[in-house]
């Protein structure tokens, strides 16, 4: 097995590897908050970030697309944040 094989593994998907070379460990101090917050919480950052991620997306799609009507952005948004892909 080479160094490429020992840091890869296929994943559920179909012809896809992660590579776990880019995956980004979170700080010990940071897991540590978190753990300590209870699930709602924690369910509630979740949720602010996606909104924030929504807010900013959409602003990205207004500023490259400024003839586009809201429901056209909503439309672009829904596409990027389930595909990663304009």
């Amino acid at each position: 097995m080479n160094e490429y094989e020992a840091e890869t593994k296929e994943s559920d998907a179909p012809n896809e590897l992660v590579d776990y070379r880019r995956i980004e460990v979170v700080e010990p101090d940071m897991a540590a908050a978190l753990r300590a917050k209870t699930i709602a919480q924690r369910l509630e950052i979740v949720e602010q970030a996606h909104r924030m991620a929504k807010k900013v997306i959409a602003m990205g799609v207004r500023m490259q697309q400024p003839h586009l009507t809201s429901a056209e952005v909503d439309r672009a948004v829904a596409r990027r944040l389930l595909s990663g892909t304009s």
